[in-house]
């Protein structure tokens, strides 16, 4: 018989003691174990709202990994680094966490996003792979296609502006409600069915046309009154 999800019987200290510890679960740009910690904001977001037997999914992993199996979700990590898996393995083991609803995905998130079944949609999605533009606008959009109704939708390290944006974006959207907001983590509930979300044109999105006449308002100033 199928082991029933649990939480770790110990599961807030041992949050605690990981984002303490920092285990270097990473590599650098020149292949050095690296800590790229987690916010406390996060970790304290995902032990509120989150239950055993929940499935969640994030782009990139670490740490964060480590706090989704120790909430006992079935959860799925997609990063390209191949080594992290072993690595959080490793750690698992040595903490006594269960691996057993861990399903590591080695790719590009990108690559592999589109081709995620949405039969079965998932309870929670970080947002927290690359970094880079415009790949935190295509995970969310990948993502919100596999989250149920009422999912959640976390984006971390807003302090970058390819995260920043997307988060500003999303909190001008009706069908997404703003949980919480810090500086570096934005999560929102998805109020609609992922099909209307994702269908909406331009002129459905509130940041599109709010920046959209801001832009358009500076072009006529600058034509008409040369500022």
């Amino acid at each position: 018989m199928q082991e029933k999800p649990a939480q770790h019987p110990d599961v807030d200290n041992m949050i605690a003691d990981l984002c303490s510890e920092r285990p270097a679960l990473h590599v650098d740009g020149d292949r050095n174990l690296a800590d790229y910690g987690i916010d406390h904001h996060l970790a304290s977001f995902l032990r509120s709202n989150l239950s055993a037997g929940q499935r969640s999914i994030e782009t990139g992993s670490g740490i964060s990994t480590i706090v989704f199996l120790l909430l006992g979700t079935k959860h799925t990590a997609v990063s390209p680094d191949e080594g992290e898996p072993e690595r959080i393995r490793s750690y698992c083991e040595e903490h006594n966490i269960s691996l057993r609803h861990y399903s590591p995905v080695v790719a590009a998130s990108e690559t592999f996003l589109p081709t995620l079944e949405q039969t079965a949609p998932f309870d929670l999605a970080l947002v927290d792979g690359n970094h880079a533009f415009p790949a935190p606008c295509i995970d969310w959009f990948y993502l919100t296609r596999v989250l149920r109704k009422g999912g959640i939708m976390v984006v971390d390290d807003t302090q970058l502006w390819p995260c920043r944006v997307l988060a500003d974006f999303l909190d001008a959207e009706e069908v997404w409600q703003q949980l919480v907001r810090t500086e570096r983590v934005a999560t929102y509930r998805l109020l609609a069915e992922p099909s209307e979300v994702l269908s909406r044109w331009w002129g459905q999105q509130p940041y599109v046309m709010l920046r959209s006449r801001s832009n358009l308002w500076a072009r006529v100033s600058q034509l008409f009154f040369g500022r």
